[in-house]
């Protein structure tokens, strides 16, 4: 019976959360779409240079140097470069082709898989990961919305955050209440991953050092804002500031956290369009520099994860799904 319930319950909140993705993503395009001049929109999309774009292909590649320093500075050096690389690669091309930000488990799995490092600390390196990138767009937001005088840039984002710490706190102070409180979960592979997660945060010697983890992260970021303020300028022909720049990767990336479809799909150019529209863009323009953005950046995740799950025998389900739940409890 209790397991029926719990069945239920777990049902109940995917169809929320796929609801919710749903509703979010479907503002968005209406954001988008309402009184938009579609002709200016393929007028503005012909301008574009198909040698700057392929150019901006290559460009972009350094910006994922960062991430993987970072992954491969949170399995303590195990990953190694070019199998953190790989995680970041395959993990962000599983989230722009799967909904529910399976790119996080994916990354866990193909540093398992390929490493050997288990899936509950891999999985806890992602927390740490998403954590620290969490932490750097507060910090850009509260700059860059202050600078604009948009406090709605950062005010929702420091509420979420605030939540997340109280928690992270919480558990530092009492990991063994969280223990205890996985004990109630079904005895198996659930239970034991849940308290080798719990574990892995919670004890002070398996944290990465603060200071260093937040100071790659923010340089990541840099990465992301130099490039958008590149291609804006070289590829969309916009006559746009550095600090504009940073106002879109920020609010671009902020609408990447809302709940929404694969890949972010109109919350990314949500986000970039809004601010855009701050700097005075023409929405025809801004809308297609935001599609044109939003996919250059993702072309080269999607074709790892597809060469990946199609040549490597790596994904997220089947045999690799098991692998996940034989390795959870093993950190």
């Amino acid at each position: 019976m209790s397991d029926n319930r719990g069945n239920a319950g777990a049902a109940r909140k995917k169809a929320i959360s796929r609801l919710s993705q749903i509703l979010v993503t479907a503002l968005c395009f209406w954001y988008l779409l309402h009184d938009l001049d579609f002709a200016m929109l393929l007028e503005s999309v012909r301008g574009y240079s198909t040698t700057m774009l392929l150019l901006s292909l290559l460009v972009f590649l350094p910006i994922t140097i960062p991430p993987s320093i970072r992954l491969n500075y949170l399995t303590g050096g195990r990953a190694g470069f070019w199998g953190a690389a790989g995680a970041v690669y395959f993990g962000n091309g599983v989230n722009n082709l799967l909904p529910a930000k399976l790119g996080e488990l994916a990354k866990a799995v193909y540093l398992s898989r390929t490493r050997g490092i288990s899936v509950a600390e891999s999985l806890c390196a992602v927390f740490w990961e998403r954590l620290a990138d969490l932490n750097a767009v507060l910090l850009f937001s509260v700059i860059i919305g202050l600078f604009f005088g948009v406090k709605e840039l950062y005010l929702p984002l420091l509420l979420g955050m605030a939540v997340i710490w109280i928690a992270l706190l919480l558990l530092f102070r009492y990991p063994g209440q969280f223990l205890r409180m996985a004990g109630f979960l079904p005895e198996g592979r659930l239970r034991a991953f849940s308290v080798s997660v719990i574990d892995n945060l919670g004890q002070p010697g398996k944290r990465p050092g603060w200071a260093l983890l937040m100071l790659i992260s923010i340089v990541s970021w840099i990465g992301y804002i130099a490039f958008t303020h590149w291609f804006l300028i070289y590829v969309c022909g916009f006559d746009i500031s550095l600090s504009g720049s940073a106002l879109v990767t920020i609010a671009a990336g902020i609408g990447m956290i809302l709940p929404s479809m694969p890949a972010s799909l109109g919350a990314f150019e949500a986000g970039a369009v809004a601010a855009l529209s701050i700097l005075n863009v023409d929405k025809s323009a801004s809308i297609g520099a935001a599609f044109a953005l939003h996919i250059v950046q993702i072309v080269h995740y999607i074709a790892f994860a597809g060469k990946v799950m199609l040549f490597d025998n790596i994904s997220i389900y089947g045999q690799s799904g098991s692998t996940a739940e034989k390795t959870g409890g093993n950190g």
